[in-house]
C-alpha cells in the first residue's frame, strides 16, 4: 500500500481514537507505534492460526485465569467474539509478541499446530 494511503488511513483512525487496525480482508496492518503494531500482529496471528481466540479451550482458560482482559477492550459492541479476539491480541501485546514469555498454558493457542 502506498504511503499516501497509509497516511490517510492513520489520520482517519486517529480521528476515531484508534492508533491502529488490522484489515483482515487484505491482510494489512496499520499502526502508529510499536505497541499497537504488536497488538495488530496478534490479530493477524489469530486469523492465520484459524482463530484460536474463538475456541472453547482459549475462552475457558481466559475465564479461569485472567478474565480481567475481557473488561477493557476496544470492542465497540461487546460481543463474545470481539471480546475474546481482543483478549487474544492483548495477551500477545502484554508479552511483547514473544511466545516464550506467554504463560505456558496459553502457548498452544499462539503457535502453529504440528
Amino acid at each position: 500500500m502506498n504511503n499516501l494511503i497509509q497516511i490517510i488511513l492513520l489520520f482517519l483512525f486517529s480521528l476515531m481514537g484508534w492508533s491502529g487496525a488490522y484489515i483482515h480482508e487484505i491482510d494489512y496492518i496499520i499502526c502508529n507505534d510499536p505497541i499497537t503494531c504488536i497488538h495488530e500482529e496478534g490479530h493477524r496471528l489469530d486469523r492465520k492460526l484459524g482463530y484460536p481466540s474463538q475456541t472453547e479451550g482459549f475462552k475457558n482458560l481466559i475465564d479461569e485465569k485472567i478474565s480481567i482482559v475481557l473488561e477493557d477492550t476496544s470492542c465497540i459492541i461487546k460481543t463474545e467474539k470481539c471480546l475474546y479476539m481482543e483478549s487474544y491480541a492483548i495477551l500477545w501485546t502484554v508479552f511483547e509478541g514473544n511466545i516464550n514469555k506467554i504463560p505456558e498454558d496459553f502457548r498452544i493457542f499462539y503457535r502453529l499446530k504440528q
